[in-house]
């Protein structure tokens, strides 16, 4: 077999095993992120229209039908970044009291979802670097749960790997921005037990192994059926 047969064989493989990495992984990220994105909507239409609190409830359950009506009609043609930037403004017209004693968990929660939304446009726009450089560079035996993805800033195209360490960073603050943002929906509705649980599994979440990290990632994957071990 030439050379030039033996890198082309090469190159396929390698591109094969970015393929199967990006997949699975691109896939969690953009559904939590709508997740996140969801519970941030039903907070804010909640604010305008409180109904009467259902113990133990989803957030989505909390929302009557005018709620739902300005989730759907409204909130649903407003981008994800203008929910960020009006929840703190919804949060301090409608509950001043709450805006006033946290404005610290509303800050954290409105930077995380800004990194978050960050993130998730850098894995939903962002294209495999399917370079000859990038591919052959590829060890025949390395892990196949990383890749490569090209980015275009201030007029050059930059090149950002994706591996196990990273997603398990994202990921980590994915789920402290999800409990972060369930805790303020429990100080609007004054649930103060929920406010005490939602605070423990911020500070777990944040508290994790790498091994621990490594095994809820590995069950988050193996939900979507998209686990390749």
């Amino acid at each position: 077999m030439d050379t030039e047969q033996e890198a082309r064989i090469k190159r396929v493989k390698a591109l094969s095993n970015m393929a199967k990495a990006s997949i699975p992984i691109r896939g969690v990220i953009l559904e939590f992120a709508i997740m996140l994105e969801d519970i941030l909507t039903n907070i804010i239409a909640w604010c305008f229209y409180p109904a009467t609190d259902v113990s133990g409830a989803d957030v989505t359950d909390q929302l009557d039908k005018n709620g739902i009506e300005l989730k759907f009609l409204i909130l649903s043609k407003i981008d994800f970044n203008n929910k960020i930037d009006i929840l703190k403004d919804v949060v301090s017209a409608k509950k001043p009291s709450v805006w006033k004693a946290n404005k610290k968990l509303v800050q954290e929660i409105v930077r995380g979802l800004k990194e978050i939304k960050a993130f998730r446009n850098l894995l939903a726009h962002s294209p495999l670097d399917m370079s000859r450089e990038y591919s052959l560079s590829v060890e025949d035996n390395a892990n196949s749960e990383s890749f490569q993805v090209l980015k275009y800033r201030k007029g050059k195209i930059e090149k950002e790997t994706m591996d196990k360490d990273r997603i398990k960073l994202e990921l980590r603050k994915m789920n402290a921005t999800w409990f972060r943002l369930l805790q303020l929906f429990a100080l609007l509705r004054d649930d103060r037990q929920d406010v005490e649980t939602c605070k423990r599994l911020v500070e777990l979440s944040n508290s994790l192994t790498d091994e621990e990290e490594g095994r809820g990632l590995k069950e988050l994957l193996k939900a979507y059926g998209l686990d390749h071990s």
